[in-house]
């Protein structure tokens, strides 16, 4: 069988071998023939069969031999007609069959390979045979996770790879000769045996069978497997073997069941609506997956801040467990202790747990997960077994999942109920809005409404979300509206803009009425759009309001164009009559000239005969409800005609029309009843509140144009009667003939723009429209006019004041009956004061966000800018600490301390005075001064800084002095802010000049130019900002908190002078120019010079420190000892007043805010008794303000100093001071 096998391997591979060989010596021929014919790119392609074949048969070394070849012998054959030319592309064509050859052999190469029956297995060049004695001999056997063997066809045993015996801890001949599904691996179950026989008996008729199943090892362990059997066949197409092979698939099979547990419970949790419905979930969950015996909840009490027990599950026959509100277990302590999982397979043998606590509890192995949200809210999720047991990774894992699937989970709970709660008050807030809210998932199609969405859709009761979506929201409304509403809603989703619509919708009971919708877009991080939100009202009462006022003004426009009275009436009533909710039947009767009768006016929709029967009525209180109003001058309302007695002569008509009720009104001008207004139903009935409400307009509109018909009888002009009312309305208002020509204005516009009607004829309107407008106004008042349209346009008109006012202006065309165009009537609505609401909301809206930027921007800087100094201070401190035998490192450290406190102490003295400035609380200390002093001292005060940096300072004083009246601290802070700015934004060794020149008009300019990076041209009117700041790339700028120049500003104007910013741009320097009013020299005296404040020697004196920050009285002791001063500290105000009275000190350092006693009275203590009142008590403070002095001083204070303080500004002051022994 193996000379068979191998002569038919040797065969397949010679016949491969010589097809190949074939087709490539034919491809050769052809080319060589067809030279002279084909290019070269041509006669490459001649060679692709035979790359093919050789794929065909699996001879991929064959098949690139061919390919290379080929190319070897296109090139071999052309190589003479190949013209530089056309040799980039014979490269082509080169590029594009390697491309191809290759793509082909790798595809057929695996094509056919699964097209064939599995007959071998290759590894390292060993084919899979059989010897002599049946004995398969193979080395890949030993090499499989799991399983490998040989069976017979019968499905008898009869080879197994080590890894397979040793697993199972069993030997050869324990399993060999057995059938295959009765050998240990398989016995455990008899499903999976009978699997197994089913696969055998599938082989052996030559098909292959894989499934999952479960094979078991050595102490009974179960695993899962990837189980495979492969028919192995002869020459002849029989089967003489099968090849069973499995691939442990344990770890896949764990975390598809641990993620399609986590998902179900995912899904459970969504639906969970209780934090206990939740943690039974888990409990319920983990237990049965992990064979659990108890679990335990622990989380922060939301009071006290404490980790307690919140839940606890246990089996049955483990030992109670700790319960709610008892002591936690000590695991779970140490777990929230350590904020770190612990992880414990066998107490018995963990040294950590020996006191047998656990043996007690019923506890063989635990996990303790914490989570921990911030420092203040942590939770611990604990599981046990009862017995040992070794974690495996996956069930760590799943555990660790779980808990922040719960925290998840309660956390989204409780965003939930806080929302729910915004969401109450919000709801209540549009409920009493009558306001209705919605919400679409653009993805879904899933709509969320509010009740009061629904109820403005006719709904008593919210219908569930799924009878609605976007198609049932689009089924309610009219048809007449349904695309139009469409259109827009799929634009504002296309646009990206809101959706903005008033539509009509139909009610379940028929009913229409009107809704205004808004909603805006809301997208996912790409911008596209996921949800719409909205609102939705009802606006059928304003809809409504405002066809009754349309058909005010159209009864007026009818008795503009003398259309008959019960034409104009009619017209009243039917838009009362369309909006009514209860099917209302409207009618108006007119008084007789004699005041005797009611005659039929208006009212189509009653019956012909009813309207016969009631014309001509009586006036009196016995003639049915009319004649009686209009006799008594009073409504009068009949709920039922069938019973009311008024109805006795007209009761059988009225019934016999389905006239039900009836609601008589008197229309009344004056003391005059002009006629009666009647509402009529169908069924008996209080009339509807919706149809009284309409009343009120209708009523005066129908006594208007009663009456102006009245004395259109008499005046006989219809046209001065509607002007007459047209000045009455509040617009500016005026006529065009149909030509375009404006031939009236009404009173009001007169009155507006202060002219006469003359005035404004021939064009002479025009003057009172903005130029800026005009243009475009008449242009698109012409463009409406020309084609005899309404025309709209929003623009501003002068009044008789010179000022201009915006108006909103209207212009209708009216028609006759016949269709001709009469005239145009337009209006002007002033809306000015609208406007400057929006402007002014805009503005704030504006200047509220700027502010909110810079606020966010400032705390950022100032927050850099005061921790930048401690990097250097910490270093200092810790130099000091390790080089205490380096004086020369020593003296670098404490100079470094020196110049990183003065930078936080000017840093928040310019706070301050920024402060004080804005609140207008900053004085100047005028005195008269010498500016070379000023400048001298500026000078001096940066050059540290700028030797530090290698810049050069060079100082132009003109020769004679220069006398200012200023405040000498406020002018040396301004030079000397401009001055560390130069320094900071020059590059190293740079150069900076300080000039300062007299001009005219008694004026002084103090220059501060540098060499450094200069500022934008768009920067320098922003320099003077507060918190502007100009971005620099030096290394040694030290940044600020960007108020150094404003204060500059401020402070040179309150001297009355200014400052200005020059700059050539990036790169070309910086100059800032200061200019102040100079004062001539004084005929006697100098001016006052200011000098360095230098520390003096004093006379050992009795100090007594009192400061609750005891780094900073200890620290001011070991000061005041160094220069021989007798020093006692105390920490509070009570010690404070005590140690005063036991040691009478010469000076009281006293800090303002202590425990117990506060400064200002222990002061006024001291004070009181006879030997405090000639000690010198000097408040050492951090509070700095002028308030903060006056309380001090009026508490008995002798001097106010402000932390930090500056040690030779404190010597000075005690030098002052006399020691009491020598007084």
């Amino acid at each position: 069988m193996f000379f068979s096998t191998h002569l038919r391997f040797s065969t397949l591979n010679f016949n491969g071998w010589l097809s190949t060989f074939t087709a490539f010596f034919l491809a050769v021929i052809l080319a060589s023939f067809l030279a002279s014919v084909f290019s070269p790119g041509e006669a490459l392609w001649l060679f692709l069969p035979a790359v093919l074949l050789a794929a065909y048969r699996k001879n991929s070394a064959l098949a690139y031999l061919s390919f290379i070849g080929a190319i070897c012998v296109v090139s071999y054959l052309f190589r003479h007609h190949i013209p530089y030319a056309l040799l980039s592309v014979f490269s082509l064509q080169i590029s594009w069959f390697s491309l191809l050859s290759i793509a082909l052999i790798q595809l057929l190469t695996k094509l056919t390979r699964l097209q064939q029956p599995v007959s071998a297995f290759d590894d390292d060049s060993k084919v899979l045979t059989t010897d002599s004695n049946g004995k398969v001999v193979t080395d890949v056997l030993e090499r499989f996770a799991v399983f490998m063997g040989v069976l017979t066809p019968d499905g008898i045993l009869r080879e197994a790879n080590k890894t397979a015996l040793v697993s199972a801890s069993l030997q050869e001949d324990e399993v060999i000769g057995l059938p295959f599904e009765q050998t240990f691996w398989w016995s455990h179950n008899s499903q999976v045996q009978q699997s197994i026989r089913k696969a055998i008996n599938k082989a052996k008729h030559g098909v292959s069978s894989r499934f999952d199943t479960t094979a078991r090892l050595a102490d009974d362990v179960l695993i899962d497997i990837d189980f495979m059997l492969h028919p192995i066949f002869d020459e002849h197409g029989s089967v003489v073997q099968i090849i069973p092979s499995g691939i442990d698939i344990t770890t896949r099979k764990r975390a598809e069941r641990n993620s399609a547990m986590l998902t179900q419970v995912s899904s459970d949790l969504l639906s969970a609506g209780s934090l206990k419905r939740i943690k039974s979930i888990i409990t319920e969950n983990l237990a049965a997956h992990l064979d659990l015996s108890a679990c335990i909840f622990c989380e922060t009490h939301p009071v006290s801040g404490r980790l307690g027990i919140t839940h606890v599950w246990q089996h049955a026959s483990l030992a109670e467990m700790p319960k709610a509100k008892m002591e936690l277990p000590f695991e779970i302590a140490m777990c929230e202790k350590e904020n770190l999982t612990l992880i414990v397979n066998n107490v018995a043998t963990d040294p950590r747990y020996t006191d047998g606590q656990f043996q007690e509890r019923g506890i063989g192995a635990f996990i303790c997960v914490p989570i921990s949200l911030d420092k203040k809210n942590h939770f611990v999720l604990s599981v046990y077994r009862s017995a040992s047991h070794e974690w495996r990774d996956d069930e760590i894992e799943l555990v660790i999942e779980f808990a922040r699937r719960f925290w998840v989970r309660t956390e989204h709970l409780r965003i939930l109920e806080t929302l729910r709660a915004s969401k109450t008050t919000l709801d209540i807030t549009l409920e009493a809005a009558q306001v209705g809210d919605w919400e679409v998932d653009l993805v879904t199609g899933l709509t969320r409404r509010s009740l009061h969405h629904d109820k403005c859709f006719g709904y008593e009761a919210q219908i569930p979300d799924a009878q609605w979506g976007i198609e049932g929201f689009y089924a309610h409304i009219h048809p007449q509206d349904r695309d139009e509403v469409k259109y827009k809603f799929e634009k504002s989703l296309r646009d990206g803009s809101d959706f903005r619509a008033e539509f009509r919708v139909i009610w379940p009971d028929k009913s229409i009425h009107w809704l205004a919708s808004y909603g805006s877009l809301y997208g996912d991080t790409d911008g596209k759009p996921t949800r719409v939100l909205g609102i939705v009202a009802n606006i059928s009462e304003r809809k409504r309001t405002e066809a009754l006022q349309i058909a005010q003004t159209n009864a007026l426009e009818q008795m503009a164009q003398e259309a008959p009275l019960n034409n104009v009436l009619e017209t009243l009533i039917l838009s009362l009559e369309e909006h009514s909710k209860n099917g209302m039947i409207g009618s108006i009767m007119l008084v007789d000239e004699h005041a005797q009768c009611l005659h039929f006016a208006a009212g189509l929709s009653l019956p012909k005969a009813y309207v016969q029967h009631i014309d001509g009525l009586k006036i009196n209180q016995q003639s049915g409800a009319c004649g009686t109003s209009a006799a008594t001058k009073q409504a009068v309302f009949v709920a039922d005609i069938a019973s009311d007695p008024l109805w006795v002569e007209h009761r059988d008509l009225a019934l016999a029309h389905n006239l039900r009720a009836c609601w008589s009104l008197p229309i009344i001008s004056g003391k005059d009843v002009l006629g009666v207004f009647a509402m009529y139903y169908s069924s008996p009935q209080a009339p509807a509140q919706m149809d009284y409400d309409s009343l009120d307009i209708i009523m005066r509109t129908a006594e208007l144009v009663i009456k102006r018909r009245q004395n259109e009888q008499s005046v006989r002009s219809s046209e001065e009667r509607f002007r007459a009312v047209v000045d009455n309305v509040p617009q500016l208002a005026w006529m065009a003939n149909a030509q375009g020509e404006i031939e009236w204005f009404n009173q009001r516009w007169l009155s507006y723009t202060g002219t006469t009607m003359e005035q404004n004829l021939n064009g002479g309107w025009k003057a009172y429209h903005h130029p800026d407008h005009q243009e475009a106004v008449f242009n698109k008042f012409s463009d409406c006019l020309a084609k005899g349209i309404d025309w709209e346009d929003t623009f501003p008109l002068r009044g008789a004041n010179g000022k201009y006012r915006w108006f909103l202006s209207r212009m209708n065309a009216i028609y006759a009956q016949d269709g001709q165009l009469i005239r145009f009537f337009g209006t002007n609505t002033d809306i000015t004061e609208q406007r400057k609401m929006a402007e002014k909301l805009t503005k704030l809206t504006n200047k509220l966000s700027v502010a909110d930027k810079r606020k966010d921007e400032f705390l950022a800087t100032l927050a850099h800018e005061l921790r930048n100094p401690l990097a250097p201070l910490r270093n200092s401190m810790e130099l000091i600490r390790n080089v205490k035998t380096d004086p020369a490192m020593m003296q670098t450290a404490v100079a470094t301390m020196d110049r990183q406190v003065a930078q936080m102490v000017r840093l928040i003295d310019d706070l301050l005075d920024i402060s004080r400035i804005s609140k207008d609380k900053l004085s100047l200390k005028r005195q008269r001064i010498d500016l070379k002093d000023i400048v001298e001292q500026a000078v001096e005060a940066v050059s540290p800084y700028a030797k530090r940096l290698g810049h050069s300072v060079q100082v132009n004083m003109p020769h004679e002095a220069i006398s200012l009246f200023a405040d000498p601290a406020r002018l040396a802070q301004i030079l000397g802010n401009l001055l560390n700015n130069a320094c900071k934004y020059t590059p190293k060794n740079g150069f900076i000049w300080v000039t300062v020149n007299l001009g005219g008009e008694q004026q002084v300019s103090i220059s501060v130019k540098d060499s450094g990076l200069g500022i934008a041209e768009h920067m320098r009117s922003q320099v003077f900002e507060l918190f502007t700041q100009v971005s620099n790339q030096l290394e040694q700028a030290e940044g600020g908190l960007g108020i150094g120049l404003s204060l500059v500003k401020r402070l040179v104007e309150m001297h009355g002078g200014h400052v200005e910013c020059k700059s050539e741009g990036l790169g070309h320097g910086a100059e800032f120019i200061v200019t102040l009013p100079s004062t001539p020299a004084r005929p006697s005296g100098t001016p006052k010079t200011v000098g360095v404040n230098r520390a003096v020697q004093t006379e050992a004196l009795n100090v007594l420190i009192v400061d609750d920050n005891q780094d900073s009285a200890d620290s001011m002791q070991m000061l005041l000892n160094v220069h021989q001063h007798t020093t006692h500290v105390v920490y509070d105000g009570e010690q404070a007043v005590i140690a005063a009275a036991q040691h009478k000190p010469d000076v009281i350092l006293l800090d303002i805010g202590l425990p117990i006693l506060d400064g200002y009275q222990v002061c006024s203590a001291i004070r009181k008794e006879t030997w405090g009142k000639n000690i010198t008590i000097i408040a050492l403070t951090g509070w700095g303000q002028d308030e903060d002095r006056r309380k001090s001083k009026e508490a008995g204070f002798d001097h106010h100093m402000v932390k930090p303080i500056s040690l030779n500004a404190l010597l000075n002051l005690l030098a002052q001071v006399s020691p009491a022994n020598g007084s």
